[in-house]
This record gives structure tokens, C-alpha cells and sequence, in this order.
């Protein structure tokens, strides 16, 4: 009875699979309850867009929470997304091939949202310096940026770009609060800066005059060799009008896109609310993203992502892109799956129920093999017996009974069913102990004709 509750219990759950894991694959991707945010570095212009962007989505999720987490910069907000530390975050392209971090295993696919401004190079020098341009560097302490940071990874590049090394420079990694203390103290000669134009860190450091910003030469070289950067130009007194104007003159330089990443995996309408935010008008006048406030945003904040599209930002962009139909194909190919592997273990198990069945036709030839079993126990028991020819009888009967069984199943079945292997063995067994009680039987009355013929002819008499 345990048996047949068990087998039925099996069945219902066969049968109901599709629907459990529909249920559980919506549930896991059921809109989140909290949010995580990984911004950057202080001074910088991550912090503020991303504190930004948590208001908004508190006021157009209520309900769900919102938290920051500040870190270095790109390469930590990517590593975070990819340990599913943080839902989204800012990232400057290129930043992990420039690393030379080794790859990842077993870590989250991350997916592109948004290329919300550029960020430029700023190499920044003291005005009454006499760095003039780039190759005066040789030998100069300079700032390029923390570990894991955009800043870091452009610092890389432009060293590079420039022929220059930690040999023939002091480089040292500070954060922008530091950069401007060293520069009031005259204890920093340079600070390569790669972020928006309107971060605060330039407000501190150019909008005074003390500093100024110099072109990168051959900068047109320096693009040609990394696919994401692209040419910059920052206008004379685009800092500072009043004289001393910063820059002092037009500043050829290069940039990096800020863009917005999330985990593929994360809920298509919260990825698509997330665009909708942060490509809204209010909020593009707000932070000055003049590049998204032109005609064309759409373009530009498509522009060289990084990552795949997340689905949920291209149903923002391409209205005709359905994100629910995506999302509908997704359960679909759950349901068929989950079919599929409903299937397999319910063919699994009727085979298993075929193979008990033909045990159960194995039974009246086992039942038939024992009665000559039984039968053969009281022949040859004697050393007087002559059971002979029932003997024989019983081994023919062993013989057909196994013909018979066998004439039943195909090699394959012989092969899988374990029963029909035990009965053959059995039926060998069976044969052996007849054949040696028939041998026996037939060497004594062999026995037997030769004492009675060697008695009545004693050698004595011929």
C-alpha cells in the first residue's frame, strides 16, 4: 500500500512540475524589495548621480529600499555587480582589460543600461609650475587615481601613450580630497583626473586658478589604439573666465563614457524604470549631461556599450521591443523545459514499471522451477536408487521450462532485467545438480554391471 501511495505521490508531482517551477521562476524574478547602488569615489561625479537616482527610485518604488555603497571607482563597481554585491553602477569602458585582473569565474553576466556623459582626461598641473606639457612629467610626483578606479586605468593608458613609467615618475594613489590637499601644500606636482566636467573635484582644484589643464599630444594616435575612447575638447575658460582663465588655452584631450550597468539576471521593468529615470529631461538638467540633452540622447546613450543591452533598457529605447513578450518567451521555455524534464523522469519511471511487470510474468516460471527443485530432493537419495530416468525427465523439464522464458524477452530486455538474469542462473544451478545426481545414478549402475558380471565369470574360471 506504501508502495502504490508513493508511486501516486510521484505521479502528481511528475504532473504538477511545470506549474512549480513556473511559480518559483517568476518568484525569483519577482521585482526586488531592495536595491543596491554602487557609486564611487567622494568628490567625484558617481556619488552625487547615484544619490540622485536613489531618491528617484524611492519615489517612484515606495516600498522598496535603496542603499549605496561607495567604492574606488569602475573596476569595484564592476566586480561588485559581477558578486551580486550591487543591482547597478557606474563603469568607465576599458577599465578591465587595462587592469591586467585575470577573468572571473562563476560570477554574474553583467548588462549595459545606459552611456550617460562623457568623462575626459583632465592632466592637471600647478599654474606656476613649469610643466609645460606631458613630457615634463619625467621624474614629477603624480596622482593617478586609487586601486580599481577608472582614474587608475586612463592613468595607465596615458602613461603608456606618454613614455612614461614608475622609474622615471613618483606615482602615488590618492583620493581627490588628497589631490587637493596636495596640491594647497605644493607636495603633488600632477594629477591625472578622469571624470565628468562637472564634478566637484574640479570645482575644487581649477575654479580657483591655481591650476591648469594640458593637451594630451598625439591624441588622435592614443584613440586610434583603445575602441571605447574617443576625442575631447574642453574650450579655453571652460573652468574659469575671470583671468587667470583655466584651461588658458583650448585643451586637446581624450574620453571614456560613465556607463550604467546592472546584472543580467536583474528584473527587466525595474531595469527599464532605472532608464526611464535617468534619461528623463529633469533629471539630465539637473546633473548638466549635455550630451543627453541634445537631439539625438537616444543615440548617445546607446553609444559603444560595454556590455550586452539589458533587455529592460531596450524596451525603453525601441518601443517596438516588447519586454513582457521577452519575458513571456522566458516562462515559456521555463514551462517547456520543465516539461521536458517531466517527461524524461515519467518515461524513466513506466520503463521501471514496465521492467516490474515482466518480473511479475518471471513468476510462474520460478514458481515451476522450484517444484522441480522440490521433486529432484527426494530422487537419488539412496545408494540403491535407480532414478535414472527421472532424473533425465527433470533436466528436460529445466531445459524447455528455460526456452520457454527466454523465448519471451529480446538481448536487451536480458541484459537491463535483473530478475530474468537471476532465473537463468538459477535454471544453470538447477541443471548442474540434476546432471551430477544422473551422472552418479548412471556410474553406479555402470558399477553395479560390471561387479555382477565380473561375480558370475571369475577370472579364476577361463
Amino acid at each position: 500500500m506504501k508502495k502504490k501511495w508513493a508511486a501516486f505521490a510521484v505521479i502528481v508531482l511528475l504532473v504538477l512540475l511545470p506549474v512549480i517551477v513556473h511559480i518559483a521562476w517568476r518568484a525569483a524574478t519577482a521585482m526586488p524589495r531592495e536595491i543596491t547602488i554602487a557609486t564611487g569615489p567622494q568628490r567625484g561625479l558617481y556619488c552625487p548621480l547615484c544619490d540622485d537616482l536613489a531618491a528617484e527610485l524611492r519615489k517612484s518604488l515606495p516600498g522598496v529600499k535603496v542603499y549605496l555603497v561607495e567604492t574606488n571607482g569602475s573596476l569595484e563597481n564592476l566586480r561588485q555587480l559581477e558578486e551580486g554585491k550591487a543591482d547597478f553602477a557606474l563603469y568607465q569602458p576599458g577599465t578591465l582589460e587595462v587592469s591586467g585582473e585575470p577573468p572571473r569565474k562563476e560570477i554574474a553576466e553583467v548588462a549595459f543600461v545606459a552611456n550617460l556623459y562623457s568623462q575626459p582626461a583632465h592632466v592637471i598641473v600647478p599654474r606656476d609650475s613649469q610643466i609645460l606639457c606631458p613630457a615634463d612629467l619625467i621624474g614629477k610626483r603624480i596622482s593617478v587615481g586609487l586601486d580599481r578606479s577608472g582614474d587608475l586605468a586612463m592613468s595607465t593608458m596615458l602613461l603608456n601613450h606618454l613614455g612614461l613609467d614608475t622609474d622615471s615618475s613618483n606615482l602615488e594613489k590618492l583620493t581627490y580630497t588628497e589631490v587637493a590637499e596636495r596640491f594647497g601644500d605644493e607636495s603633488l606636482d600632477a594629477a591625472f583626473v578622469t571624470v565628468g566636467v562637472r564634478a566637484p573635484i574640479f570645482q575644487d582644484l581649477l575654479a580657483g586658478g591655481k591650476c591648469d589643464v594640458l593637451s594630451i599630444p598625439y591624441r588622435d594616435a592614443l584613440v586610434q589604439k583603445h575602441v571605447s575612447m574617443s576625442r575631447y575638447d574642453l574650450p579655453q575658460g571652460f573652468y574659469r573666465t575671470r583671468e587667470p582663465a583655466v584651461p588658458s588655452e583650448d585643451v586637446h584631450t581624450v574620453a571614456m563614457g560613465a556607463h550604467l550597468l546592472t546584472c543580467e539576471d536583474t528584473h527587466a521593468g525595474l531595469v527599464h524604470e532605472v532608464t526611464r529615470l535617468v534619461l528623463n529631461q529633469r533629471f539630465i538638467k539637473r546633473h548638466h549631461l549635455r550630451e543627453l540633452s541634445e537631439q539625438e540622447r537616444f543615440k548617445f546613450a546607446r553609444q559603444q556599450p560595454s556590455f550586452p543591452v539589458h533587455p529592460g533598457a531596450q524596451a525603453f529605447y525601441d518601443p517596438e521591443f516588447d519586454m513582457h513578450s521577452f519575458e513571456s518567451w522566458e516562462a515559456i521555455y521555463s514551462l517547456v523545459a520543465s516539461t521536458v524534464i517531466a517527461g524524461f523522469l515519467g518515461g524513466r519511471w513506466y520503463r521501471r514499471q514496465r521492467a516490474r511487470m515482466k518480473e511479475h510474468r518471471l513468476d510462474r516460471y520460478m514458481h515451476s522451477l522450484l517444484e522441480i527443485e522440490r521433486r529432484q530432493l527426494t530422487l537419488d537419495d539412496s545408494a540403491e536408487a535407480d532414478d535414472a530416468q527421472s532424473l533425465q525427465k527433470l533436466l528436460d523439464e529445466v531445459t524447455f521450462l528455460r526456452q520457454e522464458a527466454l523465448g519471451e524477452f529480446t538481448a536487451h530486455e536480458l541484459a537491463e532485467d535483473r530478475a530474468a538474469d537471476c532465473f537463468i542462473s538459477m535454471c544453470h544451478a538447477l541443471s548442474n545438480k540434476i546432471n551430477a545426481k544422473l551422472t552418479r545414478q548412471r556410474f553406479d549402475k555402470r558399477i553395479d554391471e560390471l561387479t555382477t558380471a565380473v561375480q558370475r565369470d571369475p577370472p579364476g574360471d577361463q
